[in-house]
């Protein structure tokens, strides 16, 4: 399932607020972190910028490997939000 742009535009920018590395560069494919260098750290810190921003919980540890996972998951939960 491909990410609404919204959402994918909302995650492009948390990741390049964490990694400084320009949102053109992002794609579904890359890996959080073989690809862009994020840690564990990093990654909580994303899931609470997140649920802070997009008023959604999500749980790190379903986060999965890519930046496509990332925003499957967040697109199910702002659905579930909205249900």
């Amino acid at each position: 399932m491909k990410p609404t742009q919204t959402v994918y535009n909302a995650i492009a920018a948390i990741l390049h607020e964490i990694n400084r590395k320009p949102v053109s560069l992002f794609t579904l494919q890359d890996e959080l972190t073989a690809d862009l260098g994020l840690d564990e750290l990093d990654i909580i810190e994303i899931v609470m910028t997140v649920e802070e921003k997009l008023g959604i919980s999500l749980d790190e540890q379903n986060i999965g490997l890519t930046v496509g996972d990332l925003c499957a998951l967040v697109e199910t939960a702002v659905k579930d939000k909205e249900a």
